[in-house]
């Protein structure tokens, strides 16, 4: 820091602001890694249990709503509704990581979440 010129800045202003087109995008889950060209890809989604596209339900008095008969599809299903898919170098994804765990290890969150580090 020494070489520094004498007219170097000592603190620096940085203004942000919102693209026309920004948006804020839920995600409770991520899906990712390197690519071949040596970037790191990061899909971001939203996971979510499909609704059945049919629901027979038996019927109480002839008004009511009885016990649930059979669903359809009749199993399961886990949807992930990839919403936004971010590209950096490995560089800035280890700034954002360290970024993000600064931000939960100052919110107190990082214990809560791994327990005590060791």
């Amino acid at each position: 820091m020494s070489d520094l010129p004498k007219d170097t800045l000592s603190e620096v202003s940085i203004q942000f602001q919102s693209a026309h087109d920004y948006r804020v995008y839920p995600a409770n889950g991520a899906w990712g890694g390197m690519t071949p060209q040596g970037d790191f890809a990061l899909d971001f989604y939203v996971e979510r249990n499909v609704s059945p596209t049919l629901v027979v339900h038996k019927m109480k008095n002839g008004t009511e709503l009885g016990e649930e008969i059979r669903r359809e599809p009749a199993d399961i299903h886990i949807s992930r509704l990839v919403q936004v898919g971010v590209v950096m170098s490995p560089v800035q994804a280890f700034a954002v990581a360290t970024f993000i765990m600064t931000k939960l290890k100052d919110a107190k969150l990082v214990e809560s979440i791994n327990g005590p580090e060791k």
